[in-house]
Order: structure tokens, then C-alpha cells, then sequence
């Protein structure tokens, strides 16, 4: 079992089977972004695609990318979608998240999701003891305009 950032050539190679998990992931999201956006951007280095293997089958999938503040920098999981067999691996998941978050330089990671990620995160604690806090809850109200 384990976590793997896919290089170009492995998200061409393994996208019939990434991208059913995109896809359910995307499904609690309000529209910002397609799978195949989600394709194009990891294509062009804008996002990162990382799947998660257990016992040689791509179980889940995870979207990511970097947000760079005038202040600071961060990892923003966008997308995860799929199963993962025993949800007490999500720390050793975080903690390659973590890992390449630091390599690149980052301050924090964010998950922008569901309020049921605020539950699922309490357990998780980086490498020097420190959680994840909820700061804010991010909402959106659709506006409709007469621009016809």
C-alpha cells in the first residue's frame, strides 16, 4: 500500500483509471473544475496526480497543486477520490504529502473540501506534533445575471 506522484507519462498511462476517482471526488464540488481540467492542468505541471496503490490496484486518486500567496506558500489537495481499504493509513498518506509540501518549499497544507474532512483530519499530525485547524469554511451562492 502506498502513495505515488505520477510523472506526465504515468498520468497518460493510468488516466482510464484515475480519472472514475476524480470524478466521484469532483461530484461534491460546485463546478470550479473538470476532470479533463484536471487532466490538462497535471499535464501542463500545474497540478499534481498521485494514486494510491493497494495490493497492485489504483484504489484512490488525489489531485493537487500550489498556491503561492504574496506571504506564503501552500499544498491545496483539491480532489481525493476513491477508497482507501483502512482509513488509519491516512497518516502515513499525509505524511508523503507533507514530505513533498516541504521539498517544494511550502508553509502549510490546505484541504478545501466537505466539513467531513475537518472530522477525518483530527487524528493527523505533521512530523513536529502540530494538527490541522479549521479556519474559515469556505461557501458560494450562485448570482444570476441578464447578461443575454
Amino acid at each position: 500500500m502506498s502513495l505515488h506522484l505520477l510523472s506526465a507519462e504515468e498520468i497518460l498511462t493510468y488516466w482510464p483509471q484515475i480519472s472514475p476517482h476524480i470524478d466521484v471526488a469532483l461530484e461534491h464540488s460546485v463546478g470550479e473544475i473538470t476532470t479533463f481540467q484536471t487532466f490538462k492542468h497535471a499535464m501542463n505541471g500545474q497540478m499534481h496526480v498521485w494514486i494510491y496503490v493497494d495490493q497492485n490496484k489504483i484504489t484512490s486518486a488525489f489531485a493537487t497543486r500550489f498556491l503561492i500567496f504574496d506571504n506564503c506558500k501552500s499544498l491545496q489537495i483539491m480532489t481525493c477520490g476513491g477508497a482507501v481499504a483502512d482509513w488509519e493509513l491516512t497518516q502515513s498518506v499525509h505524511s508523503v504529502f507533507e514530505q513533498f509540501a516541504k521539498k517544494n518549499k511550502c508553509q502549510n497544507i490546505q484541504i478545501w473540501g466537505r466539513k467531513g474532512w475537518v472530522k477525518r483530519m483530527e487524528n493527523i499530525t505533521s512530523e513536529s506534533g502540530t494538527k490541522y485547524k479549521p479556519l474559515y469554511t469556505v461557501i458560494s451562492m450562485e448570482i444570476e445575471n441578464d447578461f443575454n
